[in-house]
């Protein structure tokens, strides 16, 4: 599946468990679940039980799907991972954490056996995924 924002399309690869978000400039922020003992006891604490890959997805689409509802075209966050020496805009290392801190407390609100807002919603568009 391909999502469509305004400023980036995220492509997520559900066999593979792999997901990228990628800009017009043709920068990219690749996204892979981790196993280890932090991501578990997250994924748990977040309510995914040991699914770390839906944990993983659901939180990168988070951000972009939160800049979104804002009326953005990128997360500042996933626009920094792709661009960490500029261009601008650069969000300050407080404008970060509050940008996690929100994506992390939308996560733990998601119904994990409800399609997510992303999937319901009109927009953004999707695609079939085609690498």
């Amino acid at each position: 599946m391909i999502y469509v924002f305004p400023g980036c399309r995220i492509l997520v690869d559900e066999v593979a468990h792999y997901l990228e978000t990628r800009f017009p400039d043709g920068t990219k922020v690749p996204a892979a679940p981790n196993t280890d003992p932090k991501s578990l006891a997250m994924a748990d604490e977040l309510g995914y039980g040991d699914d770390t890959w839906s944990m993983s997805r659901d939180h990168e689409i988070t951000h972009t799907w939160l800049a979104y509802l804002e009326g953005l075209d990128v997360s500042p966050v996933m626009w920094r991972l792709a661009h960490p020496q500029g261009p601008p805009p650069q969000p300050t290392p407080a404008e970060i954490a509050e940008e996690e801190a929100r994506a992390l407390a939308f996560q733990a609100k998601l119904d994990k056996d409800a399609p997510r807002p992303w999937d319901d919603a009109d927009v953004p568009g999707k695609e079939p995924l085609i690498w």
